[in-house]
């Protein structure tokens, strides 16, 4: 198929990706279903440049027909940099006004104000001097309501992890992944010495880029991050989880995230993970309490809540795109797992 790229300027540069339809009245309404498929991979893509230098990109679709997403443009940024954040800023910038996710890493340190941060539906009150860890894809909302101030720390999985070893303490971290209570991100409180080593931070990113810039950040930021865990551990917030068991429900959460949409078998992950349907049961059993078809449909639901309030897509375009042939289905298994009907949950974020 041809394309074209359209160039508008309203609100600055936008880029549309819209397939050249060249085709009869009687096939047009199914090649509208499959340009608006293009649309939610292609996107509207814009650029903005914050006042401290970074630059993101802000994804979104024609009317609202996908979450906003922000990404680091790693060609020309290291991966890893700070932003002061106060309710004023949260309020006027577009990008911050709505529910969005982050294609990176965050952490926030709350210095003043009791905002109240949502993630995932999940409601975090917050306390002065705290900290909220929150993973990349994460759909989050900054308070719009109570003043606060924070210093934000954003870093991509490209920056930290230069092995395998650093992609696995990123999964595994109870700082960024909830494996027990489902409540979404815990805060912990400020100590010295997590403050310390956020300063020192700080003052390396401001320093003239050298060759010992990014590795002095690197092992700063993973100082603070096991700081973090430990201070976790020591207010009774979060658990450190090791072990084979522990290593395959790891591997299995990171195919969920893959192919929740499509593989709605069991069977499927266990062959990936090579093990049988029953010792992946018993494993996620023992982590969790959960089967592994409890957790599958958790994350099939969380994407249809994000979809159905953060999105105006139709009700029947997002049972298709997380994998429902039917809408009849999808209702269904909506109801079942929520009590309520897709368009129910939809009209109750509405008003």
């Amino acid at each position: 198929m041809q394309y074209v790229t359209l160039l508008t300027t309203s609100g600055g540069n936008f880029y549309l990706l819209v397939r050249l339809l060249s085709i009869s009245v009687k096939i047009i309404k199914r090649h509208l279903e499959i340009l608006s498929q293009d649309l939610q991979q292609y996107g509207v893509i814009s650029q903005t440049k914050h006042r401290t230098g970074m630059i993101l990109y802000i994804r979104h679709m024609a009317a609202k027909q996908d979450i906003l997403k922000l990404s680091f443009k790693e060609d020309i940024s290291l991966g890893i940099e700070f932003i002061p954040i106060n309710d004023h800023y949260a309020r006027t910038q577009s990008n911050l006004r709505r529910p969005h996710r982050a294609s990176f890493y965050l952490i926030f340190w709350f210095k003043n104000g009791t905002p109240i941060h949502t993630v995932d539906f999940h409601l975090i009150h917050l306390q002065p001097d705290s900290f909220i860890f929150v993973r990349k894809d994460a759909v989050q909302f900054f308070d719009q309501q109570n003043t606060f101030e924070t210093s934000t720390l954003l870093f991509t999985d490209t920056f930290f992890c230069e092995t395998e070893q650093d992609h696995r303490f990123l999964q595994s971290s109870p700082l960024f992944n909830d494996f027990t209570a489902n409540q979404g991100p815990i805060p912990i409180m400020g100590t010295n010495r997590l403050r310390d080593i956020w300063l020192w931070m700080q003052q390396e990113e401001h320093h003239l880029a050298d060759t010992f810039h990014a590795p002095m950040l690197r092992k700063y930021l993973y100082s603070f991050l096991l700081e973090a865990e430990r201070e976790q551990l020591k207010q009774g917030k979060g658990t450190r989880m090791k072990g084979p068991n522990f290593e395959y429900f790891i591997n299995f959460k990171e195919l969920l995230e893959q192919y929740f949409r499509t593989e709605k078998g069991i069977a499927f992950y266990a062959d990936q993970l090579f093990i049988s349907a029953k010792v992946l049961t018993h494993i996620t059993h023992i982590m969790m309490g959960k089967t592994p078809k409890q957790l599958l449909d958790e994350r099939v639901l969380l994407e249809a809540k994000r979809l159905l309030v953060h999105t105006e897509n139709p009700i029947k375009t997002i049972s298709h795109y997380i994998g429902f042939d039917e809408t009849t289905n999808f209702n269904k298994f909506f109801k079942k797992h929520s009590g309520q009907t897709p368009a129910a949950f939809r009209d109750g974020f509405s008003h």
